[in-house]
């Protein structure tokens, strides 16, 4: 019998150029995916044109598989902490 294959965690970030808040955290995010084996995708809002997109309300607004990362994780990651 095959083994199914391992799927990677992934986050994803909603972001706008002009976003301050989005600047200051993306890299951090990055840092934080490439150390913990996770995809990283960010999308720009500005330029998506997908209904997706249209439904995201504020930004950054950042997932992780798909959920909304609370605010204390999001916390974490900015401060360099553990989660």
């Amino acid at each position: 019998m095959a083994k199914k294959p391992k799927t990677r965690k992934g986050i994803t970030a909603y972001y706008s150029p002009w976003c301050g808040s989005c600047q200051t955290i993306l890299p951090k995010l990055r840092a934080y995916a490439r150390r913990k084996g996770y995809k990283f995708e960010k999308i720009n809002l500005d330029k998506c044109k997908t209904e997706v997109c249209d439904s995201v309300d504020y930004v950054p607004q950042i997932l992780l598989d798909g959920h909304p990362m609370s605010d204390a994780q999001l916390e974490r990651i900015i401060d360099g902490k553990k989660i």
